[in-house]
């Protein structure tokens, strides 16, 4: 009777360590020994060892002799256990390897005086030299940023509708900025400043709008006067001495029998240019 029930007592141990090894699986290596080894190796021994829900993630490393090594293990949520620890076979665990950090390559910084060069089809050496030329005698950034080429030892531009030629010698440095027969930078030297040269574009209207409002008076019907707009560069004349300003367009309006008839004219103005004063008429002339 003894031997039969110590046989089986034996059997049900036998029974219970059968099932319960199917219970949990134990940790093939404590979390201070898994460091730096191949993340192949590492995986292996944990399938071996029964864990089925394992998966990987990258750590960004500047050393390539860290690359595909094992950083770091997550068992169930936790970064710390020791070799033979048991944990259901489904845990969650996560296994962290290095891969090579890539890196980007800066954005190189914007360079708008590179970009003008290249839209003209200068070196920017060429380029700078006449921009500071330019700005040396005041012209605006409009004037420059409109600059064009005509080849490589001339460019041309406009300052309020004024014609501008920009010559340069063979090794791209400015000789001579001029408009017409009127220097204005020559070897180097800005002998004419634009605010001597030009009117503004602001001066410019002033002038036109003066002539428009003083012409009518001239007229024999006003209210059907047709002048070009004031800022229509290509219909006004305006040129200056030291003592007057001459502005010169034309005008459209009704004669005394009532034709439409088109009459040239020129005004003269006395004027300091200033923004907050107005030209002062002092002659008018027409002409058919």
């Amino acid at each position: 009777m003894r031997k039969i029930v110590l046989f089986l007592l034996l059997c049900s141990a036998l029974f219970l360590t059968s099932c319960g090894s199917g219970d949990s699986v134990s940790v093939p290596f404590s979390s201070n020994e898994y460091q730096g080894q191949p993340l192949d190796v590492v995986l292996d021994q944990l399938s071996d060892a029964g864990f089925t829900n394992v998966s990987t993630d990258e750590i960004s490393t500047l050393s390539e002799s860290e690359v595909g090594t094992v950083g770091s293990i997550i068992i169930d949520g936790n970064y710390s256990f020791f070799k033979g620890y048991s944990y259901k076979p489904d845990v969650p665990v996560t296994v962290s390897y290095h891969v090579l950090l890539e890196l980007t390559q800066p954005t190189p910084t914007p360079n708008p005086d590179q970009d003008d060069a290249d839209r003209i089809g200068y070196p920017l050496e060429q380029y700078l030299n006449m921009k500071n030329a330019m700005i040396d005698c005041g012209f605006d950034d409009l004037s420059i940023s409109t600059t064009m080429a005509i080849g490589t030892h001339e460019a041309f531009t406009q300052y309020n509708h004024n014609p501008v030629t920009i010559r340069f010698d063979d090794d791209g440095a400015v000789t001579k900025i001029y408009s017409g027969d009127l220097d204005i930078y020559v070897d180097g030297v800005c002998v004419n400043p634009v605010s001597d040269v030009f009117l503004d574009s602001l001066q410019s209207i002033t002038l036109c709008n003066a002539a428009i409002s003083d012409i009518k008076s001239y007229l024999k019907a006003p209210a059907t006067a047709q002048f070009p707009e004031a800022n229509d560069s290509s219909a006004w004349d305006i040129s200056w001495d030291d003592d007057y300003f001459y502005v010169s367009s034309y005008v459209d309006s009704q004669n005394s029998f009532g034709a439409l008839i088109r009459t040239q004219f020129t005004a003269t103005y006395t004027w300091d240019g200033g923004e907050y004063t107005l030209p002062t008429l002092c002659d008018v002339s027409f002409s058919e």
